[in-house]
């Protein structure tokens, strides 16, 4: 497939992509929707219990949890589920309010005048390519954290994990994962569908997370 460049976008410096569409604000919301919908079975299998996506996730976060909290946990532990849940969405928090956040200044520093403390938004006007990208990263992840933080909050309130197993689980550390160690580097280095494709699963698995909890009361 031949990708016609558009002479606006190749003026402003930004490249086209196999998702590009010009159509009404309807449509476009009704495909976003639509997309976000399809994903929650997605997730859903992915997360099932016993998946290779609990056999990677969870020990993983517990590596980190143990790195971070000095403290060593176990599967044979009923609260090590919930002690993952914690962690899962502080981890998400600080990637949100402290990682990101630099990124943003390091893209405003990129061009023009730089960072000014005193207005320190100012410079995210008119930026382009990778330096709008760094910025773009932060503001998002601002947007999606609060799905996520509902999610995990329902669950620890209506239907906390008892065991590492459980694919409620399995959805919050997949969201995160998605969210820090693929959309992030996929956002800031232009690949886009994989972004994409990294961001609509993660927020499928996070709305999955609470229509589970609704379910399970």
């Amino acid at each position: 497939m031949c990708i016609q460049r558009d002479p606006q976008k190749a003026q402003e410096g930004i490249d086209n992509s196999l998702l590009d569409y010009d159509s009404s604000k309807t449509s476009i919301t009704v495909s976003v929707a639509g997309a976000y919908l399809a994903l929650i079975p997605v997730a859903s299998k992915i997360c099932a219990k016993g998946s290779l996506a609990e056999r990677m996730l969870v020990p993983a976060f517990r590596l980190g949890c143990n790195v971070f909290l000095g403290q060593s946990g176990s599967d044979s532990d009923p609260r090590e589920g919930m002690r993952l849940l914690v962690f899962a969405t502080g981890f998400s928090a600080l990637i949100a309010y402290a990682i990101t956040p630099a990124l943003s200044v390091c893209g405003q520093s990129m061009i023009g005048k730089g960072y000014k403390n005193k207005e320190p938004r100012s410079g995210k006007l008119n930026l382009k390519g990778k330096a709008r990208r760094l910025v773009s990263t932060h503001e998002n992840l601002l947007e999606t954290f609060p799905v996520l933080a509902i999610a995990a909050a329902f669950s620890a309130a209506l239907a906390p994990p008892t065991s590492t197993s459980d694919p409620l689980l399995t959805r919050i550390l997949l969201h995160v994962f998605l969210k820090s160690f693929i959309y992030i580097p996929a956002y800031v280095f232009n690949v886009d569908l994989l972004r994409t494709a990294s961001h609509n699963l993660a927020i499928g698995s996070a709305v999955g997370a609470v229509w589970e909890v609704l379910a399970r009361l």
